[in-house]
Parts: structure tokens; sequence; C-alpha cells
């Protein structure tokens, strides 16, 4: 019997021991446990950084658009009729007054001039036409005096020297002339002649004198020609 209870003691304290150690190991497990739990909440808490995600600040929705009001309607403004007929003017017609009767007085009839004491008579040449010619180179003074042309002889005669000189030229060169062409060649000839006179006489200050002029021209183109040969 105290042997069975010597043996039921040492179970005792076996289970003891058991319990014992279960305790301490459920104890040190809680500790451990909860001292792992709080040096993580302490570690999170240090370590960890709550940063805030920026969410995008919503830009407000624009305003609606206002629809345009419409115009207003017009109506269109009448139309004018602008070609209007335009009244009828009448107009009246006041004839003049009359004129008034003025009496017309008939001038006096001209006085008729008394009768000529002379009948005129149509101009006649005076003497006989064949007495006008004169042989002197020079007019007279009644003539110059009277305002007569006078055409000197060695001008009007140089028509015969003329024709002789163009007769001598058509036999030196073995031709034969027309009377047409030798009539042509004297009439310049003799213009030619009465050109210089005129020209000479208004030079040396006696226009419309052919005496002087032909008489002057002819001096000074044998003047010219002697100087020209070295005779002078």
């Amino acid at each position: 019997m105290a042997y069975a209870d010597q043996e039921m003691s040492g179970n005792r304290i076996a289970s003891f021991v058991v319990v014992a150690l279960l305790h301490v190991v459920v104890g040190y497990a809680l500790v451990t446990g909860l001292a792992y739990e709080a040096v993580q909440q302490v570690v999170k808490k240090v370590t960890t950084v709550d940063i805030k995600k920026e969410e995008p600040k919503k830009e407000p929705p624009p305003p609606p658009k206002k629809a345009a009001a419409p115009p207003p309607i017009v109506a269109p403004p009448p139309k004018i009729n602008v070609n209007v007929t335009p009244p009828p003017v009448q107009t009246v017609v006041t004839p003049p007054p009359a004129a008034p009767v003025v009496p017309i007085i008939a001038p006096p009839a001209p006085v008729a001039p008394p009768p000529p004491r002379v009948q005129p008579k149509q101009p006649t040449p005076k003497g006989n036409p064949a007495n006008w010619a004169t042989t002197n180179d020079y007019p007279t003074r009644a003539l110059r005096e009277a305002g007569v042309l006078f055409a000197p002889g060695k001008a009007v005669n140089a028509g015969g020297v003329a024709t002789s000189a163009l007769e001598m030229q058509q036999n030196a060169s073995r031709d034969s002339w027309t009377f047409d062409h030798t009539q042509e060649r004297l009439a310049e000839i003799m213009s030619s002649i009465h050109d210089r006179c005129l020209q000479t006489a208004d030079e040396y200050g006696t226009p419309r004198d052919y005496a002087a002029g032909a008489n002057i021209a002819g001096f000074t183109r044998v003047a010219d020609a002697m100087l020209a040969l070295g005779l002078i």
C-alpha cells in the first residue's frame, strides 16, 4: 500500500511537472507572441510611410452653350412703284400781244448824180507799141519816176547768145536735141538771168531795178573771173 502510494505520488509529481512545463511553454508562447506582435506594430509604424495618392481635381463641366436666339422675323419693305405716271400738265397757250403797227416811211429817192462832163473810154495803149522799146541800157528819169520796170538790153538779148551756146554744146557732143528740149534749156537760162538781176538789185540797195542788177551782176562775174585767172 505504501509502495502504491509512493508510486502514485511519483506520478503526481511527474504530472505536475508536465503541467508546469506546459504552462511555461504556453506562457512563453503567449509572451513571445505578444511581444513579436508588439514589435511588428512598432516597426510598421516606424518604417511605414503613409503616402496619400493625390487624386486629380476634377474640373467642373463647362456650362452648357446657350443656343443663339433666332433673328427676329423682319417683314420686307413694301415695294414702291417709282414709275408713277406724272399727272398731266395742262399748258395754256397765251398768244403774245399784237405788235404795234409802226408806219413805214419810205426814204426819199436819192438825187441823181449830174452827168459826167467827159464820157469815160476804155484804156488803150498810147502810141505805137513798136515804139515802146528803147536802145538805152539804163532807163530815163521819166521811166524811173513812173515806176516802169525796165529790162536792159544786155539781159534781154542774152537769149540769142544762150541759144548760140546751146548750139555749140550740141555740136560738140555730136547729139541731136529736140525743139522742146532746147526751149526748156533756154527757159532755164533766162529764168536764172532774171532771178540774178533781181537778187543783185535787192542786195545792193536798188530793189526792183533790173538795169542796176544786170550791170552789177555782169561786173561782179567778170571781176570774179579775172581774180580766178590771176589777172588782177
